[in-house]
């Protein structure tokens, strides 16, 4: 082949480097038509054939360049989980995803939820546009995500010590629900994770690790509030569960996993106290004393300070008065259940 095989070398090694960005689709094509140009010399071909050639391997380069870039929807069924991470540097891009974005993912797929979500990574290129939270809501939207986890990672002298600085933010949905229990989780999800992470380069590994338990435990959470407001009460607990067995191995001096466990009891509490109210619908509309008990049993889980609610101190006056007519209990239902059975 007399194609000119030297500039096809030096192209393609950049073409690849800038592949998700404009550049990296012209030099692509500059390299398609050296390769082209190649084969028709060999070829000796004229004509119509030349111009459909070079047509065709543009064509390929930008459908290839077009699909790759692409970021893909949730899959149906299932609780899309979109990570969105820009960062300044080629090698700080690949340590963020070898060792924070596949970490976080492998935590998230592996846990006893992990079947029911979608872990969808997007592409450099994109994730460079997500500025702001109205960047990530659109994103979020675009991707189908009850879940977007978005920011960035640069590396700062602080103190006199090169240090990586992530900004972590959230989006969060699950079916829909009100705006302003929206900006409650997104406030709730700044809480507890912050809006800067900062460790040491020489301590990358163990960084990036330690930011991804915590950011999956964080993400579970949430997504766990949001599915209890859109009413997957199931699948609420089952996030809380899974988070709160997490717990006692973590070290509690940092706040978010003393935080985590002071508010994960309550978020049960609420559970419970939704699934107790949902029974005594259902006594209300059967009169079957089986499900007496059942309601006893939810409101038993409920603990303080979450104990102390008007609706919860109502069902429990509720309880009273179907379990036994316990009248005295009805008009006072201040004590637990189970001090009185």
């Amino acid at each position: 082949m007399v194609a000119p095989t030297a500039d096809v070398r030096q192209i393609l090694p950049l073409a690849i480097r800038y592949w998700p960005r404009p550049l990296g689709l012209l030099l692509a094509e500059i390299a398609a038509v050296l390769i082209a140009t190649g084969v028709v010399r060999t070829l000796g071909a004229s004509g119509y054939w030349v111009f459909y050639g070079y047509l065709a391997a543009l064509a390929l380069v930008l459908a290839g360049w077009l699909w790759s870039g692409r970021v893909r929807r949730t899959k149906p069924g299932k609780v899309g989980f979109v990570v969105s991470f820009a960062s300044t540097s080629e090698h700080e891009r690949a340590r963020l995803r070898e060792d924070f974005i596949e970490t976080l993912q492998a935590l998230v797929k592996g846990g006893a939820t992990g079947a029911s979500f979608d872990f969808i990574v997007v592409p450099d290129h994109v994730a460079e546009k997500v500025i702001d939270r109205e960047d990530a809501e659109r994103l979020r939207v675009m991707t189908r995500a009850h879940f977007l986890l978005y920011g960035r990672i640069r590396l700062r002298t602080i103190g006199g010590r090169e240090q990586h600085v992530i900004d972590l933010n959230g989006a969060v949905t699950h079916r829909p629900i009100a705006e302003g229990i929206r900006e409650k989780l997104a406030s709730e999800f700044s809480d507890l994770l912050g809006s800067k992470l900062l460790f040491p380069v020489d301590g990358d590994l163990l960084g990036f690790e330690f930011t991804s338990e915590m950011t999956e435990c964080v993400a579970k959470y949430i997504i766990g509030v949001a599915a209890a407001y859109s009413g997957a009460i199931d699948y609420a607990e089952h996030l809380h569960q899974e988070v709160a067995a997490k717990l006692p191995g973590k070290p509690q001096m940092f706040p978010v996993y003393a935080k985590l466990k002071q508010r994960i009891p309550l978020r049960l509490s609420e559970i419970h106290e939704a699934r107790a109210g949902a029974w005594l619908r259902r006594w209300v509309e059967t009169k079957d004393p089986s499900l007496v008990p059942i309601i006893g049993e939810h409101l038993v889980k409920v603990v303080p300070p979450f104990s102390e609610r008007y609706t919860v101190r109502l069902l429990r006056a509720f309880h009273a008065f179907l379990d036994g007519r316990r009248v005295d209990e009805a008009l006072r239902p201040g004590r637990d259940v189970d001090d009185s059975t």
